[in-house]
């Protein structure tokens, strides 16, 4: 086998690893308010990395980085709409309820 094609493979399974084991751990573990926040907050830290690694170089390279900001703006503000108008509907703020567990 190719070397190269080797490697690449090896290194695809870590994500297939993990994301079994997390599937596994969210099917069959107790669902922690607690624990649940700290891994969108790893999730969140983790797509944020890969913007900056991946995506940024590419982004100075074409001068794009006004449109981004922009989009960025745009999505985050978008984000945060959402979020008060559906606690709205769901009648109360899931922030103030005590964590469990």
């Amino acid at each position: 086998m190719n070397p190269i094609l080797r490697t690449t493979l090896l290194y695809s399974l870590v994500p297939v690893v993990f994301t079994i084991v997390g599937a596994a751990a969210g099917a069959f573990l107790p669902s922690i308010r607690r624990i649940r926040g700290h891994v969108l907050h790893l999730a969140a830290g983790v797509v944020f990395s890969v913007v900056a690694v991946e995506l940024l170089p590419e982004i100075q390279r074409r001068a794009l980085v006004k449109d981004v900001v922009i989009g960025f703006t745009l999505g985050i503000a978008t984000m945060l709409i959402l979020d008060r108008v559906l606690d709205r509907i769901r009648g109360g703020d899931d922030d103030a309820a005590p964590a469990s567990g």
